[in-house]
């Protein structure tokens, strides 16, 4: 590397950095060779995963110069969809661990749940810190979305559960599903529209704004949607998710 006259530069890449983007995968299949894991349909934890991962590389390989206007902003949606990889790993190491959280206390299993989530998300935010921020700005950040969204879960299922105590089930999945993925459709929507469009037409900044603040809050709820579907298809993970949830009814 470097100009032809002058000297070469080398570059050295220490192993580590290479596999610690991967961290949290190896701790997931790690917990995954637990003797109670220890069937196929434990496995299953990795279909919602490998979805959520995929949906978040097709958004942002749609998101276009004619939606940001700024590199600054391109990295700020790039660390939230990274975040949000981060969070359903989170949710999979939980889930993998869950027959262990065995409480009956609604307090002591909310601060459980979360202290598992945060703790994995930590881990994975520290290892893969961008360099516009650092490990623990990264970190508080997600602490509170976390903490936002956890908060939201508990009164959005309990007011479901008390307006549709027959239809619970599949409206606790469902509702989650409409909010999680409607800034990715709005997203979606507009680059479609400037695609067909032959005038150039940008967002304006506070919508821009409004749009992401929106996302960063509903989005995971799109993440929990994934798998809180396999908890509806999986007895394995009903009782795992029932752990960590006390959606006895799911």
């Amino acid at each position: 590397m470097g100009p032809r006259e002058g000297p070469a530069i080398s570059v050295h890449c220490p192993i580590w950095d290479s596999l610690r983007g991967g961290f949290l995968w190896f701790v997931l299949f790690g917990l995954l060779m637990r003797k109670p894991n220890r069937t196929r349909q434990a496995w299953l934890i990795l279909f919602p995963l490998l979805m959520v991962y995929l949906i978040f590389c097709i958004v942002l390989s749609k998101i276009n110069s004619s939606f940001i206007r700024h590199p600054l902003e391109m990295n700020i949606y790039l660390i939230l969809c990274e975040s949000l990889k981060i969070f359903a790993l989170s949710l999979a190491v939980l889930l993998t661990i869950s027959d262990l959280i065995k409480v009956r206390s609604g307090l002591l299993r909310f601060l459980l749940v979360f202290f598992v989530l945060f703790l994995a998300a930590g881990i994975g935010t520290s290892l893969n810190v961008p360099a516009i921020f650092t490990p623990g700005t990264w970190t508080a950040g997600f602490g509170v979305l976390l903490l936002i969204f956890m908060v939201g879960h508990k009164l959005i299922a309990a007011l479901l559960r008390r307006l549709f105590r027959e239809r619970f089930t599949w409206l606790y999945a469902g509702f989650y599903l409409v909010l999680g993925i409607c800034p990715i459709l709005i997203i979606g929507g507009i680059v479609w529209i400037q695609g067909r469009s032959t005038q150039v037409l940008s967002p304006t900044e506070t919508f821009r704004a409004l749009i992401f603040l929106f996302g960063a809050v509903s989005v995971p709820y799109f993440v929990f949607f994934c798998f809180a579907l396999l908890a509806l298809v999986s007895p394995f993970y009903r009782r795992r998710f029932a752990n960590c949830f006390a959606h006895q009814s799911i």
